[in-house]
Parts: structure tokens; sequence; C-alpha cells
């Protein structure tokens, strides 16, 4: 079979030993007849042969597409080409030659046998569900690789990512003095307090006053209005005279018994 397409190699040598096997079938076909031989030579064992082995190639081209080794599309055109090779064969080698016409006549007319064959039917059936499956595996990359719509809602900016890297990036800052830390009261020492009482006193400002009581060379507006409540506070605590010691009182003299 010249015109045969060939099969994957894997499945190749399967459908050499079915077709081995059904032309043993045909060979032996006397043998079902003993004593009526000229049933074995009628044109339907013939027909028989060439229709189980264009079958057996569509099985075994359905098993490439399985495999992966063909697509649907590649093995609907190969069992396409498969038909006429086979036919042509065997009915050349059985009648002799045969001219084109008479072949295709043979052809057509054994094709309606085979058109209305339950394994032809089982055939297309699961040839275009093998397409259908090809499609579905072909379209599900492109399905997931859509973003979701909460994914684009959170699709990160390249500016954010930049203030990112250059977050995690950057040293830590090294605390400087007079720097402390949120929500926790600093405490100011008394000579602080006194420097920033004279130096309002003799003419300073607040801002002055809180850069000294904050050791800080540019305090926040916050710092400069705190300035004079920490001075009032100061100057009464220490203005406030200290509370006289109580001297201990004496212990109760005894008393004595009046006899």
């Amino acid at each position: 079979m010249d015109n045969l397409p060939e099969l994957p190699s894997r499945v190749q040598d399967d459908f050499e030993a079915d077709r081995v096997k059904a032309e043993l079938q045909y060979a032996k076909r006397g043998e079902q007849f003993p004593h009526h031989p000229q049933f074995a030579d009628g044109p339907l064992h013939q027909m028989l042969l060439i229709q189980k082995v264009f079958l057996t190639f569509c099985k075994h081209a359905r098993s490439a597409c399985r495999a992966g080794d063909w697509t649907p599309t590649q093995a609907a055109a190969a069992v396409d080409a498969a038909w006429p090779a086979i036919c042509d064969f065997y009915v050349v080698r059985e009648r002799g030659a045969l001219s084109e016409e008479q072949k295709s006549k043979f052809r057509a007319a054994l094709w309606r046998v085979v058109n209305d064959d339950q394994q032809w039917t089982q055939h297309l059936s699961e040839l275009a569900a093998l397409a259908e499956g090809a499609r579905a595996t072909a379209a599900a990359p492109s399905k997931l690789n859509l973003p979701t719509k909460r994914s684009r809602r959170r699709k990160t900016r390249p500016s954010q990512m930049r203030r990112k890297a250059e977050k995690v990036n950057s040293p830590m800052p090294v605390p400087q003095p007079g720097h402390r830390k949120r929500g926790r009261p600093q405490t100011i020492p008394d000579e602080m307090k006194t420097a920033a009482a004279e130096l309002k006193a003799a003419g300073g400002t607040n801002k002055e006053a809180a850069a000294l009581l904050y050791n800080t060379q540019y305090p926040t507006d916050q710092q400069r209005r705190n300035v004079p409540g920490i001075l009032r506070h100061y100057q009464q605590r220490t203005k406030r005279p200290s509370s006289p010691v109580s001297p201990r009182s004496a212990s109760p003299k005894p008393r004595q018994n009046k006899g």
C-alpha cells in the first residue's frame, strides 16, 4: 500500500499486526465452508476484508490522537486518504488491473456499506470528542491568564513599587539627641527649664526657649506653644514654700494611779 498514510511509530506496528490477522482470517475463509467451497469465493469476503482493515486503521488513528502524536485534524485527513488506498489495493490484488472508473465505482458501492457500519459511527463520535477536548485545552491557558476584576483592582503601580523598594533598601534612621518616640512623655531637666526661663526673661523668643528645652535645632509648632506652660508650671513649683516638717509628737506621759 504505497499511498497509505503511515501512522506514528508507536501505533504503526499494532496496525500492521491487526492487518495481518485480518488477511489470515480471509485466507482461511474456505475452512468455514468445507462442503460448499463456492461460498468461499464470493465477493462478500473481499468486501469484509477491506472494511475490516479500513476500520482498524481508523481505530489506530484515534489512538495516535489520544497519545498526542496526531491532532484530530491530522487523524481525519489520514483516514480520508486511507480509504481509497486500502480499497484499491485489495480490489486490484484480487481482481487484477482495473480502470480508475471501475475502482471508483467499487469504492462508491462499498462505501455505502461502511457508512452504515456501527464502528464507523463510533469513529466519528470519538474523533469529534477528541477535537472538542483539544479546543478546550487550547483555550484553557488563555482564560487562566486573564486577570480577574479583583486582581486588576489590586494591581500595584510602578511608583508604589519604587517607594516600597526605597523603603526596604533605606537604612534605619539613627536616633538623634532630643528625639523621642511618639506617645511617651519627655522629661525635661530642671537645669534646662532654668536656662529657658532666664532666656525668656532676657527677651528670648518661644522658639529659642523651645530649642533649649527640647534640645533640638528646629522645634515644632507644638513645642513652641508648650514653652509658656512649662515655664509657668516650673516657676510656680520653685516658688512654692516647702512645708515645714512637723516635729514628732512627744509620747504621752504614763498615767499615774491616784492612790
